[in-house]
């Protein structure tokens, strides 16, 4: 949930060279309404040294959903949050 609420809106805003959010009250965290129904997760047992199963997955997970919304839109997206865009 924390790599989507990245991809889907997370962003700093910025006034006057000062950051606008300023606590968690008005930065554009994902709410759990605007959360998938159903995740599901799979780890992989692979016999190697435990590397963590909760925080590798986050940097990939933007370019995925951008990747998967250029193949059903066929339009590029070159900046995120993903917010910032219309999807028709």
């Amino acid at each position: 949930m924390q790599g989507l609420s990245a991809a889907m809106g997370e962003a700093v805003g910025i006034a006057n060279g000062r950051a606008v959010d300023r606590n968690f009250d008005t930065y554009p965290l994902l709410r759990i309404t605007q959360s998938p129904a159903r995740i599901e997760t799979i780890v992989i047992e692979s016999g190697e040294a435990m590397g963590g199963v909760g925080e590798p997955p986050l940097p990939p997970l933007a370019p995925a959903v951008v990747n998967a919304l250029v193949a059903l839109t066929g339009k590029p997206i070159r900046e995120l949050p993903l917010s910032r865009h219309t999807f028709a």
